[in-house]
């Protein structure tokens, strides 16, 4: 394992290698665990590969898990080293000196990007990652991009402030570098710049993918919008009431603040009642839930599903029972699932390298850096979703597609209902194309 600081600077370079050949098999010495090792740590300090450890620990390497304790005792194979060919080189710009929750996310996203290189150099390959400090949005990145040219580079990612959009995207123009730009949906230069990658959709598109999701599981349902005061997903569902209107769905809208007899009269029997909300704070959305399940007991007879959004997710594993029993689909890009023993394993091991947990997020800044190395790292070029060896790829949280626009850059193409069902499991649910 990498032990990881940041330093502020200009840059800061860290190379995780597979070093070293595994086809040795004599044993050269024997180990016994301390507190806090690692196979990785182990095949750090013997200059030997995990691989090659695990050759010569035949009931490690058995174990699902392949993890060792204080204690055991590890045979230590002979080292031959040699020299690894397959190398890829990636440069990180972000603004980790930044106060605030810019630097915190930065920082939390790059660390996921080193737990991902981490996990490639155990296949023997050998990443590097050049990080650089980004300057505060009003300064320009001459400095910057003087720094990218001195050398190569298979990836960027970056920058956060959309003024440097500009700057970095026309040096992955000249130099037909894959640009991926993690935090931002508006980057007008992905129209035109065929190396512009976003991990977010841009809304026109999100809107016209969430409603061809909305029409596989929802056609000929009666609709009921309910108005919230922040309205803060309206350009989504007013864009889903022009559709319905074009395609001659029974719509109804509601205010927040709507009575028991009102939401009867919106309502109809005999048919499934789509309760569609126009708002993601948290207290306006429980009250309107909450008010909701208060008239499903004394109306039974109505058959009510609920549509929610993204955000929810920040607070959908604290009000799951109330979520499936309202059977609550969340339109999204990703989902965070607390309780996957994938999950669970990748922040332990984010504590073991950097004595802290992931921020209390959505999306998760550490595993959305994770999966986006997962991807630069993995994917084949024709299927993001399996490796070069044709292996499904086991993202963490969002499972990274990209969909080119016209002549321009991609966008992430992935969105499902994330479904809270009325018999308390999770369902992720996908347009099958």
């Amino acid at each position: 394992m990498i032990k990881y600081s940041i330093r502020i600077g200009l840059l800061l370079l860290f190379a995780l290698c597979g070093e070293f050949a595994t086809a040795q098999t004599r044993i050269g010495s024997v180990h016994q665990v301390e507190k806090g090792e690692t196979l990785y740590s182990l095949s750090r300090r013997y200059g030997v590969t995990v691989e090659a450890l695990l050759s010569v620990n035949p009931e490690i390497s058995s174990q699902p898990n392949k993890k060792i304790k204080r204690g055991y005792l590890i045979n230590i194979p002979e080292a031959v080293p040699v020299q690894v060919a397959d190398t890829f080189k990636m440069a990180v710009v972000l603004p980790f000196s930044a106060e605030g929750k810019e630097g915190e996310r930065s920082i939390e996203f790059y660390r996921g990007l080193l737990m991902a290189a981490d996990a490639e150099r155990e296949n023997g390959r050998c990443v590097s990652i050049v990080a650089i400090d980004e300057p505060p949005v009003k300064d320009n990145l001459t400095d910057v991009v003087n720094a990218l040219t001195q050398q190569k580079f298979d990836a960027l990612v970056g920058p956060l402030y959309p003024t440097h959009f500009q700057a970095i995207t026309n040096y992955a123009n000249a130099y037909r570098v894959k640009n991926i730009i993690p935090f931002s949906s508006k980057v007008k230069q992905v129209e035109t710049n065929r190396y512009v990658y976003l991990l977010n959709t841009p809304q026109e598109q999100f809107n016209k993918s969430s409603f061809e999701l909305f029409e596989s599981q929802f056609a000929g349902s009666r609709c009921v919008v309910v108005r919230t005061v922040d309205s803060s997903e309206s350009a989504l569902v007013n864009y889903w009431m022009d559709k319905m209107l074009t395609h001659q769905y029974e719509l109804q809208s509601l205010s927040q603040t709507f009575t028991d007899e009102e939401m009867k009269q919106a309502l109809v029997t005999g048919k499934k009642n789509v309760l569609i909300i126009d708002g993601s704070n948290k207290q306006a959305v429980l009250d309107i839930l909450q008010r909701i399940q208060s008239f499903k007991t004394h109306h039974p007879g109505f058959q009510i599903a609920v549509i929610g959004h993204n955000a929810w997710q920040q607070f959908s594993m604290e009000y799951s029972e109330l979520l499936g029993t309202l059977n609550t689909y969340l339109v999204a890009q990703d989902f965070y699932n607390a309780y996957s023993k994938s999950v669970i394993a990748f922040e332990e091991e984010y504590y073991n390298w950097f004595k802290t947990y992931p921020l209390l997020l959505h999306p998760r800044m550490g595993e959305l850096g994770y999966d986006t190395g997962l991807y630069l790292f993995k994917s084949s070029d024709t299927n993001t979703l399996v490796d070069r060896q044709g292996k499904k790829i086991e993202y963490l949280q969002s499972n990274l597609k990209f969909q080119q626009l016209g002549n321009g850059g991609c966008v992430n193409s992935n969105l499902m209902f994330v479904r809270f069902t009325p018999a308390h499991k999770v369902e992720l649910i996908e347009i099958k194309k």
